[in-house]
């Protein structure tokens, strides 16, 4: 998937947690946590409680290159992570219209 800038990303764009899992990855790969926050972007999904839709993309993304990272699909726990996740970004720009 193609970069999605805050601005242009629109709540029919966020997948579910029910969406195939390409589809979620793709969509949290559409924003570069790294470019964002650079190393901080670790430390946000380690330590902090995301609550900016920057943060909420930026941590979607660490996540994802973590699983991909382990080399096999998340176990229940991070699928609740993730589905919070996408539910909470969607919330923010829904906020914003």
């Amino acid at each position: 998937m193609r970069p999605i800038s805050d601005e242009d990303l629109r709540a029919e764009l966020i997948p579910d947690i029910h969406s195939p899992w390409e589809q979620i990855s793709r969509f949290g790969h559409s924003f570069d946590g790294y470019a964002a926050f650079g190393d901080d972007c670790a430390r946000l999904a380690n330590e902090g409680t995301p609550v900016s839709l920057r943060e909420l993309r930026a941590v979607l993304f660490f996540e994802l290159r973590r699983w991909r990272h382990f080399g096999y699909e998340p176990d229940a726990e991070a699928i609740k992570k993730f589905d919070w996740l996408l539910e909470s970004i969607r919330n923010k720009v829904r906020e914003r219209a």
